[in-house]
């Protein structure tokens, strides 16, 4: 593989390194919220921010950057549905611990 395949992988990284921050920000402060349906509320619509958020970022990367397409938008569909099922896992342990309120 060559340093664009790499380049282009690394940028993928970059971009879920984002998003990752930004659930991160998002989950500290549903965690503050009390009820379990503003709990919700909150995280679905930190979701939808965050996937605004990634598809602006493959957007920008594509337009100006010279990845592998490929490459660059594989490593972000693998990374994000990872992340995904890993934040879903997560917040469902909560919600079963009774961490979240009522």
């Amino acid at each position: 593989m060559g340093d664009l395949w790499w380049l282009s992988i690394g940028m993928g990284v970059v971009v879920i390194g984002l998003h990752t921050a930004a659930r991160a920000l998002t989950h500290h402060f549903a965690f503050w919220i009390s009820s379990r349906r503003t709990f919700l509320l909150l995280e679905l619509g930190g979701l939808g921010g965050r996937m605004g958020l990634v598809l602006g970022a493959v957007a920008l990367v594509l337009l100006y950057v010279p990845v592998q397409e490929f490459a660059f938008v594989s490593t972000v569909i693998v990374l994000l549905l990872a992340s995904m099922v890993a934040e879903v896992r997560f917040i469902v342990r909560k919600m079963d611990r009774g961490a979240l309120g009522s």
